[in-house]
Order: structure tokens, then C-alpha cells, then sequence
């Protein structure tokens, strides 16, 4: 009933997109579908080590997201991780914006 499922995790997704708004408190945030995920964990945090938090998008929800959760004056890095019924991908390489 728990665990993982037969088969690989999803792969890595790449080409992880962030821009600030002219509301520095919002970012924007783009990456590539990767094919057979269920879902992606957006991870964000003031380092590039220090990625203490995530938000959750459904596959079914697209590759972008709005996120109005950012401090104004401080740098935010981000790294994103899909997922399916057989695991968690590797964490992308992390993006840094001002």
C-alpha cells in the first residue's frame, strides 16, 4: 500500500525560468514538462544551501507559476524537483535573483 512503484523515478526538469515582478514580492517562474511526472516541487530560499521552502504544482497545472511569497531587498534562490508514483527526481541546479 506504501512505497514506491516499479520503474524509474521522473527525470530532472531543466531550463528552471525565475523573474521578479516590478512587485519585487512576486516572482515568475517557468520550467520544461517533464514527461510522466505527476507533479513539481518549486523550492526556494535566501541560499543556494538554504532552500527551506516549497510549493507544490500538479503536472495538470502547467510549467509556470505565480508566486507572490518573496521578500523585497533580498536575493531568492530557487530549484525545482518533479515527482511521480515512483519517486522524486534530482534537484535541479539552482537559480539565484535579485
Amino acid at each position: 500500500m506504501f512505497g514506491y512503484g516499479a520503474g524509474d523515478s521522473p527525470a530532472t526538469p531543466t531550463r528552471l525560468q525565475v523573474r521578479r515582478d516590478a512587485d519585487a514580492r512576486n516572482a515568475f517562474i517557468t520550467w520544461e514538462e517533464v514527461p510522466g511526472a505527476v507533479g513539481y516541487n518549486v523550492l526556494w530560499g535566501i541560499q543556494r544551501d538554504k532552500l527551506y521552502q516549497t510549493y507544490q504544482v500538479f503536472a495538470d497545472q502547467g510549467t509556470t507559476l505565480e508566486l507572490r511569497a518573496q521578500n523585497v531587498g533580498q536575493k531568492s534562490s530557487f530549484a525545482i524537483e518533479a515527482f511521480n508514483e515512483r519517486g522524486v527526481s534530482k534537484l535541479s541546479e539552482p537559480v539565484q535573483v535579485d
